[in-house]
């Protein structure tokens, strides 16, 4: 399972959250900005987001 934290400068609870995370667990960070953190966000969810071929 993967999980995208949205973190802001000296975000400690993102912080120790992330350090609780164990396998299958990931934690990542994406820096929380508002609109301009969104490509990354999407960028981050495509990767992980698998869709079956139509049928």
């Amino acid at each position: 399972m993967s999980v995208l934290v949205a973190t802001g400068r000296g975000d400690e609870e993102a912080r120790r959250f992330a350090a609780l995370a164990r396998p299958p667990m990931r934690v990542e960070a994406a820096p929380a900005g508002g609109p301009s953190a969104l490509p990354s966000v999407l960028t981050w969810l495509g990767a992980r987001v698998r869709i079956p071929p139509a049928e």
